[in-house]
């Protein structure tokens, strides 16, 4: 083979590569057209998206979301929602803003979320690690991102563009904040249904 054919031959295989390659695969939030990647690494275990959707405020886009779960433990056979709120398997949500939302209007709307989402919240032995979690937030812009990670042992860390910015080990406290979009009382049908029609 010519080195000229060589290297054409070997062109050919890396955009192959590029482009079934799950780690470069996208799923799209139509309404927003923001983009998620298929799978992300949360403290070395591989975990796949579980379904996106897109929060609104009266008629106003405010953040895409998306979520994930260890890509070993997902078992279509069993409720979508009862994995996604059971402490074990590796969790990450994924807050994409679409327009800029100032820090106090962030903490309002988890406060009156995990108010709705942990059992006599006030008096809640959460309440603390919650009151810290709310402290923690801060303004987003356009395109910036809030990750959250559940891991085993109710482990949550809130990463801001990557940077982290508080980290908890509280098993209600995670199950409270993944039940603002999943739980009985979630801030969206639609986001509820949409965080799952991949594990169906």
């Amino acid at each position: 083979m010519s080195r000229r054919s060589f290297l054409f031959s070997m062109f050919l295989l890396v955009i192959t590569l590029f482009s079934v390659s799950p780690s470069y695969a996208q799923v799209a939030e139509p309404s927003s057209g923001v983009s998620f990647p298929a799978q992300v690494n949360i403290g070395g275990t591989n975990a796949t998206i579980t379904g996106v959707g897109l929060r609104k405020k009266a008629i106003f886009k405010v953040y895409a979301i998306a979520s994930y779960m260890d890509s070993s433990k997902i078992n279509k056979a069993v409720d979508p929602y009862t994995q996604l709120l059971t402490d074990g398997p590796s969790k990450q949500i994924t807050m994409h803003f679409v327009r800029d939302v100032e820090a106090a209007s962030i903490r309002g709307a988890f406060e009156d979320s995990l108010k709705n989402n942990i059992p006599n919240y006030a008096t809640s032995p959460a309440k603390k690690n919650a009151d810290a979690f709310l402290a923690a937030q801060v303004d987003m812009k356009t395109n910036q991102e809030i990750v959250l990670h559940w891991t085993q042992g109710g482990k949550i860390d809130l990463l801001v563009n990557g940077q982290s910015k508080a980290s908890f080990t509280d098993p209600v406290l995670a199950r409270g904040i993944w039940s603002i979009w999943l739980g009985a009382s979630p801030i969206s049908g639609d986001i509820k249904t949409g965080l799952v029609t991949k594990m169906k």
